[in-house]
Formats: structure tokens, C-alpha cells, sequence
């Protein structure tokens, strides 16, 4: 099988009746479900009301978590065309993030749901230019599309974050795709007898779309999905979801561990109830730094329902590799070395190298330096196919064409240590300084509700850049004496650790610090904010 949309079909004749997908409306109940027959039943669906028009084409997929994005993707896919999975826009930006896509692919249509167009009625979104399609007005079809994909096709234009800068596509074809998937089932040790999984990743993000919706289809094995929402308003339902459906891999970046935790302390015995976590051996930690303290307190908290450390997986990986990159042995579960959690060695066919980020000197074990990256899964670059503006990485691929990350990391014993971003490096008073080493410190050190955040950056302005920590609290400080003391922990903290001096403390309330979708932090935009004057303290 060459192409996602051959493998579909290939389920839907092997396991018609069988469970591909299935949609917990609120987070626990199991009222929707698609078989591989029905799925590829829709998806034909979507292809027919596409038509030509969609063949080697960009096509918009605006939807909220459920079945219908599925019945779109793999239209697009039967249709010949690339899925472009976005957000749905909540506010001015993700319309404004909307129209760049939109001129930056050239897309001529938007499938999308009516339920999604009665909640954007008045936005503009009719004036973009795509027809917009309403996915669920859409019949099934029995027969399959005349033309058909090849493996070398572009099949998904993959919308980084936009952590560090303005969200960007990268074009990958179906070869690629299932290169990563291939690297997914070694690495996380898959089969296609038991392996099951639950997921509330965002479908639109490339861990929640590659790892939890493109990965159970190429093993032919079910995939039990609910909101990114009901997990914010209760993250044990997450647990509760893979002990009922007896899920084998499950995953998510470590804040959503570290929710966990934190809500099973406040409910004590009454958050193990029921639980049953024995069966969960593939417990993956990625997107953003994994923590070991965070690892040892989710293990020691749901021991008693069963949870095996050994079940942690960390990896490392990116949209510009399709996914997954580098991954930790099954069963080892997290280990740590200098502060840092092991990611692994690269995943089977990947390649990893460390370069001096200024010269791209290739450096030694044990050295620090930028991650570079390649293999089978890496895109050949950014932006609409055919645009030779955007026809490779350009600047980003050192010799051999490997791709620069943006990343600091080291190789020691042939497996990854990550050390932060390369633009999120400080210079303050001559010495280098990570962000994140400063906001894993105020993490581990202070008292942390669930959902609040801490962003620290250097405030360049000056001819001596200054450290600036700005810390979410759920609620304000009930006195300026409390506020006081917030403010002098936090100091003392970084003081104590890094020896450094903070030289501006701000406590805000939830929600001021800016996020990317798959929960890391915006440093950069949280500092332009800072700039001008837009954060408002408690």
C-alpha cells in the first residue's frame, strides 16, 4: 500500500465491520461510531462533491473534533487532493490566520460543518474566496474515485504552531506520511492484533492527526477521540477513557500528565476509582519538554490503578518530519541524565546529528548544539506545492540536507537529550541562559495550580538585557503582602538555581500567557506583548 487513501481501502475489505473511529460526544459517552466501511463510504462521499477540481489541490479542513473531519480528510485524500487541517478561528487572529492559508495555498474549497458556519456567520469567512462545503450535507458513495493518488502526491500541507514565528505549511506526500508511520509502529512496538488507542489531541495538530488518527488506520486498529475541551474541563476523563476502552497507547504533552496529577491530588482516593490502567504500555510524552519529576509523580499517584512507570514513553519529533523523529525503548520508561529526560535514539530510517548552530559544524557526543534532522519522513519544504518561493527549506537544511530544528540538544550513547530552543537562549550579563531551565526551576520549586503557566524571556531592549518572569496565577494575590511574597519566591528560586537575578516579576491571571495548540508556551509573542504594555497583572 503506497498512498493513506489505498490503506483505507485496503481496511475496509479486510475489517468492513470492525470499529475504525469512535467519538465520545462528552468526553465519556460513546454515541458515534465509523466502521473502515462507513469511513470509506464518506470519504467517497466527499471525493464525489470535490469532483477533478480537487486533484493535486489544496482543500481547507475546518472542523470541530469528531467524525466529520475524519469523512473530510480522507475525501481529500480519495479525491487525489492534500488536506489542509486548521483550527477553527475563535477570535480576529484565527480569521486573520485563515486568509494567510487561504493565500497561501490557493485553496478553492473549505469543508467544514454547520454547526462551525452558524458560529462564523457575520466574520467573513463566506467572502474568502473558497466554497464552503457543509460535510454532514453530504451522501455516501459506494463507488470509488475515478483518478487515484500516487505515492509521490502531496497529500497534507501540515500548519506548524507557530511557536516561534508565523505558523508556516509543510507539504508532505503520502511516501512520507507512511514513512512516519512505519517509524511510529517500530519505535512504540504496534500491532495489529491489540493495539488500541485513546486520544483528545487536537485532530488538526500533527500528534493528535499523525500519531492518533493516521497511526490506528495504518494498523488497522480502532481509535476512541473526544474534545481537547472536555479534557481541559476534567482531565480524569482521560484516564477514565483509556481504562474503559482498555487503550494500549495513549499520549499527550507533559502539562496534560502534570493535570492529571494535580487534580487526583485535590480528589484523593475518590480520582483512582474504578480506574484501571494496567493495560496502558505506551504512555508518550512529547510536543514539549517531558520532566522526570512530573513522570515520577503521575507513576507514583496511579500505581494503585495499575500504571507501570515503564509505560513512559518520551520522544522527540516535528511537522517538518511528518512526527516522530526520536523515541525512547518501549518498556524503559523515563530516564535522565544531567537534568535531562532521554528522548531516545532516532526512530528507525531517521537520522540525528548535532551542529554548532553558527558555523553548522558537526560536533561531538556529549556536546550541546542545534538538532539537525532527515530521513524518509522529512518534507521537502514549506508552503503550497509548486510555488518555487517555497519549493524547500532553503537556509534551514545544513550539508547532507539535513534540516536545522531550532533546537539544542546533545547525543550521548546514541540517544537524544533535548536542551531547549536555540532562539529561546538568553545572554544576560555574558552567560547563556534556556528559558525553559528557568521554568522548570519555578515549576518544580513553587506550588503550581492545574492550567497555570510561567514564561520567562530576556528583555532586549536595553543595552543589558533583562530577565523577565511572568507567572499565571488562578487567582489574584489577596493582599499586597501576598503579592510580596510570590514575587520574592520566585527570585529566590532562580537566584538559587541559576544564579541569576530577575529583574521583573508580573503575576497574571490564567489564560495571558500565549499558547500554541499543542500546549508549549509563545515565548515570542508573550514578549511583544510584554513590549507594549499588554499584559495586565492581577
Amino acid at each position: 500500500m503506497t498512498t493513506l487513501a489505498a490503506v483505507l481501502e485496503a481496511w475496509a475489505e479486510r475489517r468492513p465491520d470492525e470499529l475504525a473511529y469512535g467519538f465520545l460526544d462528552d468526553g465519556e459517552a460513546l454515541t458515534r461510531r465509523l466502521s473502515f466501511a462507513a469511513l470509506r463510504g464518506r470519504a467517497y462521499g466527499v471525493a464525489a462533491a470535490l469532483g477533478d477540481g480537487a486533484r493535486k489541490r489544496p482543500v481547507i479542513l475546518l472542523c470541530d473534533a469528531g467524525l466529520d473531519f475524519l469523512a473530510g480528510f480522507f475525501g481529500v485524500l480519495a479525491a487525489g487532493g492534500m488536506a489542509v487541517p486548521l483550527s477553527v478561528p475563535l477570535r480576529k487572529a484565527g480569521l486573520d490566520t485563515l486568509r494567510r492559508v487561504v493565500a497561501d495555498t490557493g485553496a478553492r474549497h473549505i469543508l467544514t460543518t454547520g454547526g462551525v458556519l452558524a458560529r462564523l456567520a457575520g466574520t467573513g469567512l463566506e467572502r474568502l474566496g473558497p466554497a464552503l462545503i457543509a460535510l454532514e450535507t453530504l451522501p455516501d458513495a459506494a463507488a470509488a474515485p475515478r483518478t487515484r493518488p500516487d505515492a509521490a502526491d502531496a497529500c497534507l500541507v501540515q500548519y506548524t504552531s507557530g511557536s516561534t514565528s508565523a505558523p508556516k505549511g509543510v507539504v508532505l506526500t503520502h511516501a512520507q506520511v507512511l514513512a512516519n508511520q512505519a517509524m511510529i509502529k517500530a519505535a512504540f512496538g504496534h500491532d495489529e492484533a491489540t493495539t488500541t488507542f485513546v486520544s483528545w489531541l487536537p485532530q488538526f495538530h500533527d500528534m493528535g492527526l499523525i500519531g492518533n488518527m493516521l497511526q490506528p488506520l495504518y494498523l488497522g486498529r480502532p481509535s476512541i477521540f473526544f474534545a481537547p475541551a472536555q479534557f481541559l474541563q476534567r482531565p480524569l476523563r482521560w484516564l477514565a477513557a483509556i481504562s474503559r476502552f482498555a487503550a494500549t497507547t495513549s499520549g499527550a504533552p507533559n502539562f496534560a500528565y502534570q493535570l492529571c496529577v494535580d487534580r487526583a491530588e485535590r480528589l484523593g482516593e475518590e480520582a483512582l476509582a474504578g480506574l484501571d490502567l494496567s493495560r496502558w504500555t505506551v504512555a508518550y510524552n512529547g510536543a514539549e519538554p517531558a520532566r522526570a519529576q512530573t513522570m515520577r509523580a503521575f507513576a507514583e499517584r496511579f500505581a494503585p490503578a495499575g500504571f507501570a512507570a515503564g509505560a513512559f514513553l518520551p520522544c522527540y519529533g516535528l511537522a517538518e518530519a511528518t512526527l516522530l523523529v526520536a523515541a525512547a525503548p518501549r518498556g524503559r520508561g523515563a530516564s535522565e541524565r544531567d537534568g535531562s529526560v532521554c528522548l531516545g535514539p532516532p526512530a528507525e530510517g531517521a537520522v540525528l546529528a548535532i551542529a554548532d548552530p553558527d558555523t553548522g559544524a558537526l560536533l561531538p557526543d556529549g556536546a550541546v548544539g542545534e538538532i539537525l534532522v532527515g530521513g524518509p519522513a522529512l518534507a521537502k519544504g514549506y508552503g503550497a506545492p509548486g510555488a518555487p518561493e517555497n519549493a524547500g527549506f532553503g537556509a534551514q537544511l545544513r550539508a547532507g540536507g539535513l534540516l536545522r530544528t531550532g533546537d539544542l540538544g546533545r547525543i550521548e550513547g546514541g540517544e537524544l537529550y533535548f536542551a531547549g530552543r536555540h532562539k529561546d537562549m538568553m545572554v544576560i550579563r555574558g552567560s547563556n541562559y534556556h528559558s525553559q531551565d528557568i521554568e522548570r526551576s519555578l515549576a518544580e520549586d513553587l506550588p503550581q495550580q492545574p492550567a497555570e503557566r510561567c514564561v520567562a524571556f530576556a528583555d532586549e531592549r536595553a543595552a543589558e538585557p533583562r530577565l523577565v518572569v511572568v507567572r499565571e496565577l488562578r487567582r489574584a494575590p489577596g493582599s499586597r503582602e501576598e503579592g510580596r511574597m510570590w514575587r520574592r519566591s520566585l527570585t529566590e528560586v532562580v537566584a538559587r538555581r541559576h544564579q541569576l537575578r530577575v529583574d521583573d516579576v508580573l503575576l497574571v491571571p490564567l489564560g495571558t500567557i500565549p499558547m500554541t495548540t499543542s500546549g508549549k508556551v509563545k515565548r515570542a509573542a508573550c514578549r511583544s506583548l510584554y513590549y507594549q504594555e499588554q499584559i495586565i497583572e492581577h
